[in-house]
């Protein structure tokens, strides 16, 4: 078995090379170390080739998918465009977006097309001529948040386009979309008419073709949180039981004409796979199922034994080689880590001799350990876990395998049938599919040990599941003593807390809005919660909450709304829903307490004081954004204050208080023209100061001029738009540091 270890070490090493993720170096040596353990020079020469032939797949891959934006020079201008309907659109009230190709030397290859009042009739895989605003896709880059611009770079997608003349769509001419769009079409029409539930007809889909698009953010979470999200995707694990069903159907009729049961049988798994794989657009985990099959098959044929580990180094070798990005996606380490656990269990299994164990006690134990494995990807890319997962998986992956997949295929085939045919299995499938989500929306308000455990309590369930998988392995397990009470110290570890006098300010990355979260010791306060969307969502949900998670924060001791626009205020109703806010302080006292000029509060040997408004002015002459609520964070001797959206006249009144001298500062009213005067920019004496803003957002902060004010003045600007978020630390008696999250990927510093 060694060898091929070797040579899946070496493939995912080689793989991860080129990324420079803190994955990068560990398997490198993982790889070497294996390398080294094979029992050939054969083997070693061949385990070489393959990392030569994957470092140079990666890197060229690399140097392709740099080009893969757009050109910020084209930002905002109008193009006429030949786009082809690439997935089912996504629905926002009376707005549209798809996935379009582009078959222009100069454009991406694929771009995302909003359509504001929809294209009516026509057909997935069209081919239009559209007018089109072409705009640059800003990604947040925020600390434990799901890396959209990597799953861009995956799927291909480098622009937004805007339908800007509805009346100029115009059809290619000679075009007709293919067979495996007309198929989708046609499915999704008998969806549509077929009198279930939108939330069935969208799982159904997601399960057959891949088009995830009409799944609902509420359901989408409900099955992260429950630890079956991989339920949605086109599993390898439902490919390969699929197939082995077929198989065992057809091994157990005898054709006439000399053909073998086995043979035919096997012919039938691979039609079946090749079907599912082709008609689910050939993801990875489909594709990498599809691969084991047919090396499990040629083998078969050619009366060659070959074991669970070569078809998944086979497998690793195939999938890297024609898709070498793959490797720092989510889909492969859920992919190849369950299948990986299971060859590890049967492994262990030959060599304690336990194959003879009970059928059902093999099942369970390996469908505990496929969930253990799983725990730890989806705890690292989703920052939850919980403990009901492994026995939800135990129930829910046979299930699907065996009943829902099956009957979702036999819908499509009928679907191509005439009449109404295919009725009554989409019926029985969405109430099925129906009665499962109802259970896992039960199992959501049940008792507290089965909800999803965040942060650092993340770590100690997948530590517990862990410890639980290495038990039922039994004594085959070198050094599971060890393993054990390895994780019994890492479940008494504590995450480390700022010491006495330290603060650590993070700016996060939420567009154009506000949200900066101050972590003083034990205690945790949020300045601003950040925008909601007119297309649905706000940063409370997509970036504050998880990020707050990551850093295992539960509990805020404050939250402070500077006003009440909707780019600072808009993450209200998500945290007051989701985390226990023990103060809330805001400038018109809509929320809790009034933010008023003097408050003090002193946490952890540092101060927190509010600045401005003061009581004595009229609130009622002042516009909503010279009412910010403007805080001063005082650690020692250094200073750091937080603007809001305040403009020239609240700016001329903190001047004459003598309230500005500061180290740091945020510009207020995110760069403006209306603020940062040249009295207040001077009067600061500020070393750094912080814009939160979008990149090439759409009022193209901070101005020129501002930003020119201040950095004559030598002060440093840093934007949330080009770093992502924007981390300081302070402590009294040393020097601050600070650095932007996409800084750090080389700098490492404070993330």
């Amino acid at each position: 078995m060694m060898p091929r270890i070797a040579v899946l070490c070496l493939c995912l090493a080689a793989a991860v090379w080129a990324d420079s993720g803190p994955l990068a170096w560990p398997l490198i040596f993982l790889g070497v170390f294996a390398c080294s353990m094979a029992h050939t020079r054969k083997i070693r020469w061949l385990t070489l080739i393959i990392l030569l032939t994957c470092m140079a797949r990666f890197v060229v891959a690399e140097w392709q998918g740099r080009s893969v934006d757009i050109d910020p020079a084209l930002h905002g201008h109008v193009v006429v465009l030949p786009v082809t309907l690439d997935s089912l659109p996504k629905r926002i009230e009376t707005t549209e977006v798809w996935t379009v190709r582009v078959a222009l030397p100069d454009l991406p290859s694929r771009m995302t097309l909003t359509v504001n009042e929809g294209l009516g009739s026509v057909r997935l895989g069209s081919c239009l001529r559209i007018r089109a605003r072409l705009h640059v896709i800003s990604d947040h880059g925020n600390p434990h948040q799901f890396d959209h611009r990597l799953w861009r770079r995956l799927e291909g997608i480098g622009a937004r386009a805007v339908l800007v003349s509805p009346s100029y769509i115009r059809s290619c001419a000679a075009h007709a979309p293919s067979l495996r769009w007309r198929i989708i079409g046609r499915f999704s029409d008998a969806l549509e008419s077929g009198g279930i539930s939108q939330r069935a007809a969208a799982l159904i889909l997601a399960l057959t073709t891949g088009e995830r698009v009409g799944v609902d953010r509420d359901t989408r979470r409900l099955l992260r949180q429950s630890g079956v999200a991989h339920l949605l995707a086109i599993s390898g694990l439902h490919i390969g039981l699929v197939s082995g069903v077929v198989f065992a159907l057809v091994r157990l009729i005898v054709l006439p004409g000399g053909i073998g049961g086995q043979d035919a049988a096997w012919f039938a798994a691979v039609f079946t796979a090749l079907f599912f794989v082709w008609l689910s657009g050939a993801g990875l985990p489909a594709t990498r199922a599809l691969t084991m099959v047919v090396a499990i098959a040629i083998a078969t044929w050619l009366r060659w034994p070959i074991r669970l580990s070569t078809q998944l180094a086979i497998a690793v070798f195939v999938t890297l080689v024609l898709w070498p990005k793959a490797v720092v996606g989510v889909s492969f380490a859920l992919s190849f880590s369950a299948v990986a656990s299971l060859a590890v269990y049967f492994h262990v299994l030959s060599s304690s001799g336990s194959e003879r164990s009970g059928l059902f006690r093999k099942a369970v134990t390996a469908q505990l350990l496929l969930s253990g494995a799983l725990m730890p990807v989806s705890g690292l890319w989703f920052g939850e876990s919980s403990l009901a997962a492994p026995w939800l998986n135990l129930v829910l992956v046979p299930f699907f395998s065996f009943i829902v997949i099956p009957l979702t295929l036999i819908a499509v085939l009928m679907t191509l049938l005439p009449g109404e045919v295919h009725g009554p299995v989409l019926a029985s499938t969405a109430w099925l599919i129906d009665r499962v989500i109802d259970a896992l929306q039960g199992v959501s308000q049940g008792p507290d040990w089965l909800q999803p455990f965040v942060g650092f309590s993340s770590v100690v369930a997948l530590v517990l599941t862990a410890m639980l998988s290495i038990g039922l392995l039994g004594r085959a397990v070198p050094g599971r003593t060890l393993l054990l009470l390895g994780g019994v110290a890492i479940c008494r570890w504590q995450p480390a807390v700022l010491p006495f006098g330290c603060a650590a300010v993070t700016t996060l990355d939420v567009g154009h809005g506000t949200a900066i979260h101050l972590s003083l010791g034990d205690a945790n306060v949020l300045y601003d919660t950040g925008p909601s969307w007119r297309s649905g969502g706000s940063a409370a949900e997509q970036v504050i909450g998880p990020y707050l998670r990551g850093e295992s924060v539960e509990t805020l001791t404050a939250v402070i709304v500077s006003h009440s626009d909707i780019d600072h205020s808009g993450g209200v109703a998500v945290l007051r829903d989701r985390f226990l806010v023990r103060h809330w302080v805001d400038t018109d006292a809509r929320f809790g307490a009034r933010c008023m000029a003097g408050q003090r509060w002193h946490i952890n040997g540092v101060m927190l004081q509010v600045v401005w408004p003061v009581a004595a002015i009229n609130r009622s002459l002042l516009t909503d954004n010279d009412r910010s609520c403007v805080l001063r964070l005082t650690v020692g001797r250094q200073r750091v204050l937080f603007t809001g959206d305040i403009e020239r006249h609240a700016e001329r009144q903190i001047l004459a208080m003598g309230e500005t001298p500061t180290e740091f500062l945020t510009v207020p009213h995110h760069g403006s023209k209306t603020s940062s005067s040249e009295d207040f920019v001077a009067a600061t004496g500020a070393r750094e100061a912080w814009v939160s803003n979008a990149l090439l957002g759409r009022w193209r902060m901070p101005a020129a001029e501002v930003a020119e004010r201040w950095q004559q003045s030598s002060v440093a600007l840093r934007d949330t738009g080009r770093s992502g978020a924007i981390r300081a630390r302070f402590c009294v008696g040393k020097l601050p540091i600070s650095s932007g999250f996409r800084d750090a990927k080389t700098t490492g510093d404070l993330w």
